[in-house]
């Protein structure tokens, strides 16, 4: 047996001296991975130490657990922390590119009396279109638009295939649509379906 795979068998079983000659171990691979391969500063270098730590101690040690002694100990943990790191720098990446493709939004003028009507309107005239429709397209549209469900989960809650959901929901879309514009001509005098 192995030196490595003896000192993680010991700190497994909780033995105090091999919990901290890993930890030591773990610390030292992570901070020198952290400045010679990955460039980091210090203080992301302690970050994916502790990240690091965690992975391996939660869930009941399962990442300690899983390494059965085929290799060395610190080439295991270096695919874990290279693992770790690179998917918190796509993480980054990914908050990054948002960040910089989000518009700089100014702030909107308050409504109008007439906007503030004009939305009272369009409700009523919504509620009366959702009142014309089956109830079946009614659940599926409130599902969808104001529990925010995905069609995903649309039909799980119902027991239907995800494909057979969307095709629902388009085509309880499309009725409110029809709807709504017959019921807004109706209300408004002048306007068109």
């Amino acid at each position: 047996m192995s030196e490595d795979l003896d000192l993680v068998r010991r700190a497994l079983v909780g033995e105090v001296g091999a919990v901290e000659a890993l930890t030591t171990l773990v610390r030292r691979l992570v901070l020198g991975l952290a400045s010679k391969r990955f460039g980091l500063d210090a203080e992301t270098a302690e970050d994916l130490l502790q990240a690091s730590l965690t992975r391996l101690w939660e869930h009941d040690c399962r990442a300690l657990r899983a390494w059965r002694g085929n290799g060395r100990l610190t080439t295991y943990l270096t695919v874990i922390v290279s693992n770790l790191w690179f998917r918190e720098r796509a993480r980054l990446a990914r908050r990054d590119v948002t960040l910089r493709m989000a518009p700089v939004e100014e702030p909107l003028p308050p409504p109008t009396p007439a906007d503030l009507l004009a939305s009272k309107e369009q409700c009523r005239e919504v509620e009366a279109a959702l009142g014309q429709l089956r109830p079946r397209d009614r659940l599926l549209l409130s599902l969808r638009f104001v529990d925010d469900k995905s069609p995903k989960e649309i039909a799980s809650m119902l027991g239907m295939q995800p494909a057979t959901a969307r095709k629902a929901l388009h085509d309880a879309t499309r009725r409110l649509r029809r709807v709504y514009e017959e019921e807004a001509a109706k209300l408004t005098p002048g306007r068109s379906a």
